[in-house]
């Protein structure tokens, strides 16, 4: 009869086969050459596929949700990944604080195979992490809702059409201000085609306005990335090309849009935010979940091995070490002693005691990505 573990193990195996069996349908997979960059096969594969381009493109939540693969493997971005060294640059080349850069560091540095959400760029950035979470409404909102979903802040990409650049930084670089825009602009593209962002939950309805910060700001990509209030009503999901690189965006609008309204009509705003959020994030808790269950049932699995294969190492050598006292005493070995292998033995074993206290079993535990 089948375990729970079990079950986890076979659900884990079709989640691969699902992703692997829409693969298989493309007849020219075996002639594409295979790439040195990973993160540019998939997409440079699926550009040979002459079907794509007639599969018609969700158009709405309820559709996105029934397309979308749930990930069968799951990474987090990483602080030190070299795309951070480039907005390191930009940092220094504006003067930018630090403390602004660690928070946009970290707020990237979330699951990359899950959506992220855009917003339009920093605010009190200047403050710690937790300091500024708290202090800001936005990020403060988006916390309590991943946790109500079963997310921490962290496990989500947070990004901004404009990182690192604060209002108050614009208004006091006038000359600075236009290049500067652009260049954080290109560096927020430059990261949804080099990780190849899945969803993108656009809660900003960016419009440059005469005689505001942005006035004189234009991008081609601009409109792409854009919300409104009714395409977020609407629950509209329209599609993203960033380079070769094509991604879902689910309509959404700024959260702190709904302080400004009254509250009968702020808190149906909000209901509607919260709604997509749910539907959208909720599914993929569920996965996480699921992973998360696979990735411990498999440490402990591996965990038991290697710790059955280091006793049964050792008893292996106290079993030699038996034969070869007996071997000496019909002095078997003239002129050969192998005491410096069992001292060599000994000193291993101490390291691989170590091993199997650090694998002993503890309390269940929770894994965190």
């Amino acid at each position: 009869m089948a375990t729970d573990a079990d079950v986890l193990v076979n659900k884990f195996k079709t989640l691969e086969l699902e992703e692997t069996s829409k693969v298989l349908l493309n007849p020219f997979l075996e002639h594409i050459p295979a790439l040195e960059n990973p993160k540019s096969e998939e997409t440079s594969k699926a550009l040979f596929d002459p079907f794509l381009e007639y599969i018609p493109a969700p158009e709405n939540l309820e559709e996105l949700l029934k397309e979308t693969i749930k990930p069968a493997h799951i990474e987090r971005i990483r602080p030190n990944d070299p795309f951070f060294t480039r907005a390191e640059k930009l940092r220094d080349k504006y003067g930018l604080s630090q403390q602004g850069f660690e928070n946009f560091r970290r707020l990237l540095c979330g699951i990359q195979n899950f959506p992220c959400i855009l917003l339009q760029n920093p605010k009190n950035d200047e403050l710690e992490f937790d300091k500024m979470v708290t202090e800001t409404f936005t990020l403060d909102w988006l916390q309590n809702v991943m946790s109500d979903i079963g997310f921490k802040l962290d496990d989500i990409i947070i990004l901004e059409l404009f990182p690192m650049l604060t209002d108050t930084w614009l208004g006091d670089n006038h000359d600075k201000r236009l290049q500067a825009l652009h260049d954080m602009f290109e560096l927020t593209l430059d990261f949804i085609h080099e990780f190849k962002l899945p969803v993108i939950v656009a809660c900003q309805c960016f419009r440059p306005k005469d005689g505001g910060l942005y006035a004189s700001f234009r991008h081609a990509k601009l409109d792409d990335l854009r919300s409104s209030l009714k395409s977020a009503q609407n629950k509209t999901v329209s599609q993203f090309k960033c380079k070769k690189h094509t991604a879902h965006v689910v309509h959404g609008f700024h959260p702190a849009y709904g302080t400004y309204q009254n509250d009968e009509y702020r808190k149906n705003l909000m209901a509607i935010l919260r709604s997509t959020f749910n539907s959208l994030f909720g599914s993929y808790a569920d996965s996480r979940r699921e992973y998360e269950a696979m990735l411990l049932l498999l440490e402990s699995r591996y965990s038991e091995f290697i710790k059955s294969s280091i006793e049964r190492l050792n008893r292996k050598v106290i079993e030699f070490d038996q034969i070869h006292k007996q071997e000496l005493a019909f002095d078997l070995f003239q002129g050969h002693d192998d005491s410096n292998m069992l001292d060599s033995w000994n000193e291993l074993k101490s390291t691989l005691d170590l091993v199997l206290n650090n694998l002993s079993p503890a309390a269940p535990r929770k894994l965190l990505l």
